[in-house]
C-alpha cells in the first residue's frame, strides 16, 4: 500500500501545472476510493467555493449547489475536519439542505476529502476538496475513508507544489516584461530606470491595471497612452511635466 501511495504521488508531482494536476488528482481519487463519480472544488477568497474539476455533470450541479446553499460536504463539520463520510444523503443532519437536493439528483452517499494544508504557523490553510459520489446508500466505508484521507495528503502536496512553481514561472515573467517596458520607456523620455518604473507604477494605480498588462501596453504600443496630451507633445509618463519629441531634444 505505501509503495502504491508512493507511486500516485510521483505521477501527481509530475505534471507541469495546476490543471494537468488537477486532472490528475481526479482520476486517481476514482482508483483509490471506488464510487460512481468524482469532483474538486477549490476554496477561492472570502470563502466562496468553485467547481474545477468532474467526472460528471452531477457532481458539477452538486458542487453548484454548496457553493451557492454555503450547505453541503465540505462545510459540514468541525471547521478543522479533514474528511467526511455521508452514508446517506437524503438523512444526513449534517447536510440539511444539500443533503435532499443531492439525492435528488441520484447521490445517495458521498465522501469528502478535504485539500488541508500544514502551515509553519500551526494555522492549516484549505485549499479546497475532493467530492467522491456514489448512487448506492452507504456505498463507502470507514477503510474509504482512512484511505482516502492519505490520497488526500498527497493530492494536497502535489498542488501546493503546482501552484507555487506557477506562481514562479509567472513572477519571473512579469518581470522579464516590466523590465522590457522599462528600457522602451528609458529610451523615448530619457527616464533613469528609477523614473521609468515609477511611471509604469503611477499608470497602473491610475489606469487600475496591473503591472504587468501595464507593460505589456507599453511594448506593444512604444509608449504609455495619456488622454488629452496635444498632438506635438509626447506624454509624460511621469505626469509632472511635458516631454519633447526626440527631434526637438537634437541640437
Amino acid at each position: 500500500m505505501a509503495a502504491w501511495f508512493a507511486q500516485i504521488s510521483q505521477e501527481l508531482h509530475a505534471q507541469p501545472a495546476e490543471e494537468p494536476t488537477l486532472e490528475r488528482i481526479l482520476e486517481q481519487a476514482l482508483n483509490v476510493v471506488h464510487g460512481d463519480w468524482a469532483g474538486i472544488a477549490l476554496r477561492r477568497r472570502r470563502g466562496r467555493w468553485e467547481s474545477v474539476a468532474a467526472s460528471a455533470p452531477v457532481v458539477t450541479e452538486c458542487d453548484e449547489i454548496q457553493a451557492k446553499l454555503g450547505d453541503g460536504p465540505a462545510l459540514a463539520g468541525e471547521p478543522d475536519q479533514v474528511g467526511l463520510l455521508c452514508r446517506n444523503t437524503l438523512t444526513d443532519p449534517r447536510m440539511p439542505v444539500w443533503g435532499p437536493l443531492a439525492a435528488s439528483k441520484g447521490v445517495r452517499s458521498v465522501l469528502n476529502l478535504r485539500l488541508v494544508l500544514p502551515r509553519p504557523d500551526g494555522d492549516p490553510r484549505l485549499l479546497g476538496a475532493i467530492n467522491i459520489y456514489d448512487s448506492r446508500i452507504s456505498a463507502f466505508t470507514r477503510d474509504d475513508l482512512d484511505r482516502g484521507l492519505v490520497f488526500a495528503t498527497h493530492a494536497t502536496r502535489a498542488l501546493a507544489t503546482a501552484r507555487e512553481l506557477e506562481g514562479l514561472e509567472a513572477a519571473i515573467s512579469s518581470r522579464h516584461v516590466i523590465g522590457i517596458a522599462q528600457g522602451i520607456l528609458m529610451q523615448r523620455y530619457c527616464l533613469d530606470q528609477v523614473n521609468a518604473f515609477e511611471a509604469l507604477r503611477r499608470y497602473a494605480s491610475a489606469s487600475n491595471m496591473k503591472l504587468r498588462d501595464v507593460a505589456r501596453t507599453v511594448i506593444d504600443n512604444g509608449a504609455l497612452e495619456t488622454p488629452h496630451v496635444p498632438a506635438h507633445r509626447e506624454p509624460d509618463p511621469l505626469g509632472s511635466r511635458p516631454v519633447l519629441p526626440k527631434e526637438e531634444l537634437r541640437p
